[in-house]
């Protein structure tokens, strides 16, 4: 079955130090295309967007807009260039149905733009603290829970939080001692619980892409149960 490409917004440039995003969408990688998303970087020229092949099934999108745009990463003043740019290299690559994974909240209406499939919500931490109430960052993050058919987080605080929020959040981990390579731990217990957890964090991911496979079958499938789709992962 033909698996639907994800389109991921992220804060995070792939080739800094390893996160969440880039554990996430190695894994995701390894049964479908994902274009990365980086934050937009400043030029004196044009806006353009540049493209790099970065891992197995994974390519890195750095959209450049020129200096006058400089603001919220994603925002208002960029979100057109950045959309219609991201809209051309989706054209090239031929890709008509497509999901979007969404780690920066800014992003939110430059991905509704592109009329994704569905939108999913991997909330890394919580934006609320230190920022005044009407931020714009604060006014996407509660845009981007209005539309998004799933949210997942890693932190039992921000799972906790977010399930105030929205009505399906799923909480899975991936922190540093659950993505080192099983087979490099010496001690046998500490291998066998590091190998437990690493199945847990697959199996769940599993589901997840069988879930994306899905919303390809039939075209015009409503996305509307995407959560109740996902309810069994638990």
């Amino acid at each position: 079955m033909e698996r639907a490409p994800l389109l991921t917004f992220s804060h995070l440039r792939w080739n800094s130090h390893p996160a969440r995003p880039q554990q996430v969408m190695t894994r995701l990688g390894a049964s479908r295309p994902v274009l990365y998303v980086e934050e937009p970087l400043l030029t004196d020229g044009g806006p353009w967007l540049e493209i790099v092949p970065v891992d197995h099934n994974i390519r890195v999108a750095r959209p450049y807009v020129p200096t006058p745009m400089a603001g919220l990463s994603f925002g208002v003043e960029q979100q057109a260039t950045v959309a219609s740019l991201l809209r051309g290299q989706l054209e090239r690559d031929g890709w008509r149905q497509y999901a979007a994974w969404i780690y920066a909240p800014s992003a939110v209406r430059v991905a509704r733009d592109l009329h994704p499939l569905a939108i999913f919500y991997d909330c890394v931490e919580t934006l609320a603290h230190d920022r005044e109430p009407d931020s714009e960052i604060l006014e996407r993050e509660r845009e981007l829970l209005a539309v998004a058919d799933a949210v997942f987080t890693a932190d039992p605080d921000v799972h906790r939080e977010m399930c105030a929020r929205h009505p399906f959040v799923r909480l899975f981990s991936t922190t540093p001692g659950t993505t080192e390579r099983v087979d490099s731990v010496a001690d046998p217990v500490l291998r066998a619980r590091r190998l437990a957890i690493s199945n847990d964090i697959t199996r769940r991911m599993n589901d997840i892409v069988h879930y994306l496979a899905d919303a390809l079958t039939p075209v015009d499938s409503p996305l509307g149960g995407a959560a109740s789709a996902l309810r069994g992962w638990a």
